[in-house]
């Protein structure tokens, strides 16, 4: 019997989010975040992706939760002057 891992990793932007539940597959969703060029938040939850959970301005309300960090986002370039 395959059992769903106790853990997931989300991703959100004001605009979009997604899960996984495979640290090998985490490169993927970061770069499908990257694609709206905007800075997005990381998470750890260290519960199943099928639980039910709040979202308060973009933060889980899960006991234990790690927030990674904030990734991605359009890069400046650097102006001369």
């Amino acid at each position: 019997m395959n059992q769903a891992p106790a853990f997931h990793f989300y991703a959100c932007t004001p605009f979009t989010w997604g899960t996984t539940t495979d640290e090998r597959d985490l490169p993927a969703l970061m770069k499908i975040m990257d694609l709206d060029k905007v800075p997005y938040a990381l998470w750890y939850l260290p519960v199943p992706s099928e639980t039910h959970y709040e979202i308060k301005f973009y933060a889980p309300q899960v006991e234990g939760a790690l927030y990674l960090g904030t990734m991605g986002g359009k890069k400046k370039r650097a102006t001369k002057k």
